[in-house]
């Protein structure tokens, strides 16, 4: 039975995937071969989503160690305009609420190459990022994010306020779900902000997962799925109180922002909070049925998109898929398309291009082969950003071609 990472009572399984591949576990042609061939075999390890009934909890059973899965990391921050509008929303939020400045210092957590960091800087304030990847932080030091390779917890917390005091704000951006020991993370962030500062959480919204159908962001990196209700719950443990909630629909299939002050600050939350956990009763968030029925859509959601794309080959269509994002593993392995179905991937991230998904062994390729190679359809992967992608990509719909995007609901876009 699995114990719940945040309250420690017993959970119940709703939703298995069997044993998955790494999703960002790339593959180069040797390698691929060497599987192929049976030469050797491609890791995979049980990934199952649990539901914690005393506190609203879900996550994922097998957690592995963070060093297989950050240390030397391929993922990089996503340079869509969708992405470059939110981070600078977001600063400049943080900034009118003056929590930066000229006499500011702001850490972050996961701070991959440093792209919110920089525009900090650019005000003037203080920066430090803390990166695991050593091979991604050595690219934020070399622009001139200063950044130290380490995983976040009390002790790197202790060793930063040491140095250069107290933060006025510490920000998690889509790292906190990935997180094992969050007691360690929650308490050198608490210490870290001291009594005026801030630790700000952005994390996937638990209402948008299960409205959305997006089963496919689960994989082994992401831990932890949150509501608003599991998070005052959690923060609440550590004298914390969640301050202010902001909903962004655009980002990741929906997500949060949460602000977390010590409650020495006597800081007063935002009617948002109260709101939010409000709309997670109205939605079932703490039945176990809604998990239940949410299992039961993804189902039916894998028997219609192979129909779908069966239906295509069986026409002789040429089908490819489109952005090569972690979900994409998820998708692809659940429902059992590899090269028979598609042909290959493209992705604009460079250190993606000329390797292989892991599972499906489909080749990555640059986004130039979009209209080099015309495929009749595109399945998009990187379902999040389906506006940006279909509206960047005209000539391609123009000339014919066609896109399948598969959440909330499979669907074909031409226009």
């Amino acid at each position: 039975m699995v114990k719940c990472r945040v309250c420690g009572a017993e959970t119940r399984s709703f939703l298995s995937f069997g044993k998955m591949p790494l999703a960002n576990n790339f593959l180069d042609k040797n390698m691929v071969a060497e599987i192929d061939e049976g030469r050797t075999i491609e890791a995979c390890y049980p990934l199952e989503l649990f539901f914690c009934q005393r506190c609203g909890m879900v996550q994922i059973g097998k957690v592995l160690p963070p060093e297989k899965l950050f240390i030397n990391y391929i993922y990089l921050a996503s340079n869509s305009e969708t992405m470059k509008k939110h981070i600078k929303a977001l600063v400049k939020r943080i900034k009118d609420k003056r929590l930066s400045g000229k006499d500011g210092f702001v850490v972050e957590i996961g701070s991959n190459t440093g792209d919110l960091l920089k525009l900090f800087k650019a005000n003037g304030t203080r920066v430090l990022g803390i990166e695991p990847a050593k091979n991604i932080a050595a690219m934020s030091n070399k622009n001139d994010i200063e950044t130290m390779a380490v995983f976040f917890n009390k002790e790197t917390a202790h060793a930063v306020k040491e140095r250069y005091g107290n933060a006025n704000a510490v920000i998690g951006r889509h790292v906190f779900a990935h997180i094992k020991d969050l007691d360690s993370v929650i308490k050198g962030a608490k210490d870290l902000i001291g009594k005026d500062g801030v630790f700000i959480v952005e994390v996937p919204y638990l209402v948008d997962f299960i409205e959305r159908n997006e089963f496919d962001t689960v994989y082994h990196e992401h831990l932890s799925y949150f509501s608003v209700g599991t998070l005052k719950f959690l923060f609440n443990k550590y004298d914390m109180e969640i301050v202010d909630v902001e909903r962004v629909l655009d980002i990741h299939g929906g997500s949060i922002i949460v602000y977390i002050k010590n409650k020495a600050s006597n800081a007063k939350a935002s009617e948002r909070v109260s709101e939010l956990i409000k709309l997670e009763k109205e939605n079932g968030l703490d039945d176990f049925k809604t998990y239940a029925d949410f299992a039961d859509r993804v189902l039916k959601f894998k028997e219609e998109l192979l129909s779908v794309l069966k239906g295509l080959k069986s026409q002789g269509k040429r089908i490819c898929g489109y952005g090569a994002p972690a979900k994409s593993t998820t998708l692809l392995n659940y429902c059992g398309i590899g090269t028979d179905v598609l042909d290959f991937v493209v992705d604009n991230t460079p250190t993606k291009q000329g390797l292989y998904l892991p599972g499906s062994h489909l080749e990555v390729c640059s986004d130039e082969c979009v209209l080099k190679e015309q495929p009749d359809y595109f399945l998009l992967l990187a379902w999040n950003f389906a506006d940006e992608i279909i509206g960047k990509e005209d000539k391609y719909i123009k000339k014919g071609g066609r896109f399948i995007v598969p959440i909330p609901n499979v669907r074909i876009v031409q226009s």
